[in-house]
């Protein structure tokens, strides 16, 4: 095999799958392999070897996304492309990577988060019917060969929801970047650009704080009468909400927002401890880069990133319902003395060119 098409709806700059989606197609690049895209996206990688099919979305979200999946399939019949690796939902490929998880499985996670309304309006909602019936269609098509996953969580919801041969999924880990920092200088310079006192310092990230869990991690939080900063780094179209709740909560002083930020491993080296209480995640990037730094994290176990959770490196939130136990922790990590370096070499091996190997090896041999 010397050529590959993929397949991936956009690259934006702030998404977590995106960035791990080039990483993917520059790692296949590397190797030498001719690579076909069918996108959406308006960039050009600037390479010989690299040839971009792109559709152009006209309408709204729903349909853009099923007039795209008609489009696929036209561009692989028109060019005769062969070796198809979608890393979105598509309903005809040879190899997917399912970053975003099963999405029948993250309809009934939100169930946890969403009012009963909410949820119902969801069931007959045309982005998630659509979704749902390109994603029944990619599984069953006749040609799948493998299915990648990054958690053994997702490869349960395959075999679940979909009953899915277990020959046929791969679980591969993502991998992350060993980076060497100043972190003494990092925090330094960090707290005085930023107005902070040097205090304990707890992180969240993530796009979408409902989903994420920070409204549980601020009630939890609320009940500690010890001084320390949150800072809380992300986008959210309901952010107003959020900041009248660290209000009402009296926790003005202790937390602060950011928007996303392209130099994120500052706050890692400027933080203690990563919390990120999701209630639904396939595999939190955010998880294993702070890791990788020598910071532990608290998540839940509706993480997929939750499998490289153990004693040397983090704390896993068994009960979502469970203040009491949630700030029992929140109280415990504050004690804690860390050894960075047996933090990060609890995840060593997971390098980005171990796992993306392991992930060329799987396409190569299928």
């Amino acid at each position: 095999m010397d050529e590959i098409t993929f397949i991936k709806y956009h690259f934006n700059k702030t998404g977590g799958l995106e960035k791990y989606s080039k990483k993917i197609i520059e790692y296949f690049l590397k190797k030498k392999f001719k690579i076909n895209i069918i996108t959406t996206s308006d960039f050009d990688f600037s390479n010989n070897f690299i040839k971009i099919y792109r559709y152009k979305p006209k309408f709204i979200s729903f349909i853009n996304i099923l007039l795209f999946d008609f489009f696929i399939k036209k561009t692989i019949r028109q060019n005769n492309l062969k070796n198809i690796f979608s890393l979105d939902r598509s309903s005809i490929f040879n190899y997917t990577r399912l970053g975003n998880g099963v999405h029948r499985a993250f309809l009934d996670k939100k169930k946890l988060f969403e009012s009963f309304f909410k949820s119902f309006l969801n069931k007959i909602n045309p982005l998630h019917l659509i979704l749902k019936k390109i994603e029944k269609d990619g599984f069953y098509n006749k040609k799948v060969k493998k299915i990648i996953v990054n958690s053994k969580m997702v490869k349960n919801e395959l075999m679940e929801y979909y009953k899915i041969d277990n020959a046929k999924i791969e679980v591969i880990f993502n991998g992350v970047d060993f980076i060497n920092h100043s972190v003494d200088m990092d925090r330094k310079n960090f707290l005085k650009e930023n107005n902070l006192d040097d205090k304990y310092t707890f992180l969240f990230i993530g796009n979408g704080y409902k989903r994420k869990g920070l409204d549980l991690l601020l009630k939890a939080i609320s009940t500690i009468d010890r001084d320390f900063n949150l800072l809380i780094v992300g986008k959210e179209k309901k952010i107003n909400f959020y900041k009248k709740l660290v209000k009402k909560l009296k926790l003005e002083e202790k937390v602060k927002f950011f928007n996303h930020s392209d130099t994120i491993y500052k706050f890692y080296n400027s933080s203690h401890i990563l919390v990120l209480p999701t209630f639904y995640d396939p595999f939190a990037n955010v998880t294993l880069e702070a890791i990788s730094t020598g910071i532990k994290v608290i998540t839940t176990k509706y993480n997929g990133a939750s499998e490289i959770i153990n004693e040397k490196n983090g704390y896993i939130l068994e009960n979502l319902s469970d203040i009491n136990k949630f700030r029992e922790i929140l109280l415990k990590v504050m004690e804690e003395k860390n050894e960075k370096n047996e933090i990060i070499d609890s995840i060593a091996h997971l390098t980005f060119e171990n796992q993306l190997k392991k992930l060329i090896d799987v396409v190569e041999d299928a």
